[in-house]
This record gives C-alpha cells, structure tokens and sequence, in this order.
C-alpha cells in the first residue's frame, strides 16, 4: 500500500517536471522566434532607408554613380563604404542587427546599383534568404 502511494506521488511528479520542460522550451522557442523577427523588422527598415537614401541621391544627381566615389567601389563592400551621407546622415553606423551586413553586389553606376540583405524568416511579403535593394525597389 504504501509503495503504491508513492508510486502514484512519483508519476505525479515526473508529469509536473515534464510540464515544465515543455512549457520552457516552448517559452524559449517564441522568445528566439520574435527575436528573429525583429532583426527582420529592421532589415527591412534598413532596406527602405538605402533605398530611398539611393532614390534622393538620383533626384539631385540623375545618377547613382556618386556613390561610389571613393567608397563602395567594388562589389562585395559594406553599404557603409557609399557616399551617401548627403542623402541619409547616419549611413556609416547603419549596420545588420545579426551577423550579416549590407552589402554592395552591384556597384552603383548611372541608372543601377544592388545591395543585398538576409532575412532570417518569411517577413513583410518577403521570402526567408536573400534579398536585394535596387532601383526596382526591394525584391
């Protein structure tokens, strides 16, 4: 009688610790989840800036080849690298939220330029995985 007591009292037990488990990792999980979605939201805050920062300097310039004097000259460069403080002034601290950065894919010419973002989940009408920013907009 009293083996089954405490048989009862360990089952009883052992479900109490896995109900915990599993509310923690679910818990966990959503906290990574709207983490990640977040670094999305501002990627894709970052992503208009460049762009429009790119479209005001086209406006002034008809050309978006002025943001590569003496910056941003070869593809593969940070978006920090461009000349486009004159159109958005904190363009040199504008950095990835993760481990990524903006990057420069087409080098800024007259009528074209690329710079390329990572979105870590489906965001916005955008698929998870690379992105670009260009004078067609952000695709």
């Amino acid at each position: 009688m009293v083996f089954a007591i405490r048989r009862g009292l360990i089952i009883k037990i052992s479900l109490i610790i896995v109900v915990f488990i599993v509310i923690g990792a679910l818990w966990l999980w959503g906290i990574k989840h709207e983490e990640a979605r977040a670094r999305d939201m501002q990627r894709i805050s970052d992503a208009l800036i460049i762009h429009t920062a790119f479209e005001k300097m086209y406006q002034h310039d008809r050309s978006y080849a002025a943001a590569s004097d003496h910056g941003c000259e070869e593809a593969g460069e940070s978006i920090r690298r461009c000349k486009l403080r004159d159109y958005y002034r904190d363009i040199n601290v504008l950095k990835d939220p993760g481990r990524t950065d903006y990057v420069v894919t087409v080098v800024p010419t007259e009528k074209n330029y690329e710079v390329t973002f990572w979105l870590e989940k489906n965001h916005a009408g955008l698929n998870k995985g690379s992105h670009t920013i260009s004078p067609e907009g952000i695709k």
